[in-house]
């Protein structure tokens, strides 16, 4: 499943670390947004402090914001009125190798209204165990329950992580279950990109400028990807009916990792 280079160019996450150079640099950080396309960005707050809802005020005026939230970040942010809001989405995350504490209170913020809330299940830690991958399954289930909420995926998963009673719940739910990647260039402040955050070091932007081309650094991203295109992180995944078809076999950063 290749990216689509068109729709990765508008969108990116921004991750900020330092609220103290936030201001300094989001001229900087708008112009190259702007040059490159960009409509939507995906916030992510790495001060353990408000400098996510701080970045979202200064870019909501020309851009689509999606602030991804950890429990402490979505209670601080969703307490605020509607209009200091505007143009900003809330997007609390769980990862499945976090505890159930943590999931239950997630859930227990999500806003009750009659369209869905919305919660993004990660696997930051590549979590390939079966195990495992179920008994956090079985806790979102448990712990969400009949509540109205859509559910969003990274990468992390594979087709067969889900039995028929999981999928079936989760497709239920409204979930896009398209295991591939999202196809999201990361940047922080200092214009840093990294094309993929599993990849880090093994296929990344460098420093990007205003004039930096985004599609170009995405294309030779792929082409180091390409050889590894027909493999899954597992390996039974060659023989697999939904193999390429349905599934794509899982994070690509992860199998180039595992031929190293």
């Amino acid at each position: 499943m290749d990216m689509n280079i068109g729709e990765i160019t508008s969108s990116v996450r921004l991750t900020v670390r330092s609220k103290a150079v936030l201001a300094g640099r989001m001229a900087a950080v708008k112009d190259f947004f702007r040059k490159n396309g960009i409509r939507t960005v995906y916030l992510r707050d790495g001060t353990a402090g408000d400098g996510g809802a701080a970045a979202a005020r200064l870019l909501r005026d020309e851009f689509k914001v999606i602030v991804e939230c950890n429990a402490s970040a979505y209670r601080l942010l969703s307490k605020e009125p509607p209009e200091n809001r505007e143009n900003i989405v809330l997007q609390p995350v769980y990862d499945i190798g976090d505890s159930v504490a943590v999931l239950r209170k997630i859930v227990s913020l999500l806003p009750l209204r009659s369209g869905p809330a919305s919660l993004h299940i990660e696997n930051a830690g590549m979590i390939c165990d079966r195990k495992r991958i179920t008994k956090a399954f079985k806790a979102i289930m448990k712990e969400v329950g009949r509540k109205n909420v859509k559910f969003t995926w990274d990468c992390g998963f594979v087709l067969c992580d889900f039995s028929e009673n999981e999928l079936g719940y989760f497709i239920q739910k409204g979930s896009e279950l398209l295991f591939t990647c999202p196809s999201l260039v990361n940047v922080d402040t200092h214009l840093n990109i990294t094309l993929c955050e599993r990849m880090k070091g093994l296929a990344d932007g460098g420093r990007g400028t205003p004039d930096t081309a985004l599609a170009d650094v995405m294309n030779r991203f792929m082409t180091a990807l390409s050889p590894f295109q027909s493999f899954g992180i597992h390996a039974r995944c060659g023989a697999c009916r939904y193999f390429q078809k349905v599934c794509a076999g899982g994070c690509r950063a992860v199998v180039m990792k595992s031929f190293q």
